[in-house]
């Protein structure tokens, strides 16, 4: 009889280095990039929706390329957007979409002030005040 020779374990790798991340805090992250994400997607699908109708609505028009017509002056006003999208009216649609996709970021930081204020962390509470207000003075402040 012939002995097989001792088999040795094969040579495993060691497995990637993890970031040194503690759950909740992954979960956080997850929320948060989930929230942005589904902002995006859905402003993307509000916006697509908003080109069908107004390719269904325009089929057939010529379009005259060389003289530019700024929006009305009804689709510049977040209310009455809103108001004139309900109505499905196609150019508003896609303004709707528009301002979804503008105020997603929005979202996603008063997404993090309400989580770092529920976990009663001030700094980035704090700091999470001051990027929303340069934010909404960044959108507003330009009103008149």
């Amino acid at each position: 009889m012939t002995s097989t020779p001792p088999t040795t374990p094969p040579l495993s790798t060691p497995p990637p280095p993890q970031r040194d991340v503690p759950p909740p805090q992954r979960d956080v992250e997850t929320w948060l990039s989930r929230v942005l994400a589904v902002g995006v997607l859905f402003a993307a699908f509000i916006i697509v929706f908003g080109g069908v109708l107004f390719l269904r609505a325009h089929t057939g028009e010529r379009v005259d390329l060389g003289t530019f017509t700024p929006q009305p002056p009804r689709l510049t006003s977040p209310a009455a957007i809103f108001h004139d999208a309900l109505r499905l009216n196609p150019a508003a649609v896609m303004q709707m979409g528009l301002l979804l996709l503008v105020l997603t970021p929005v979202l996603r930081v008063i997404a993090s002030l309400l989580l770092f204020a529920l976990k009663r962390d001030m700094l980035y509470t704090i700091i999470s005040l001051l990027v929303l207000g340069a934010l909404l003075l960044g959108l507003f402040g330009g009103m008149k």
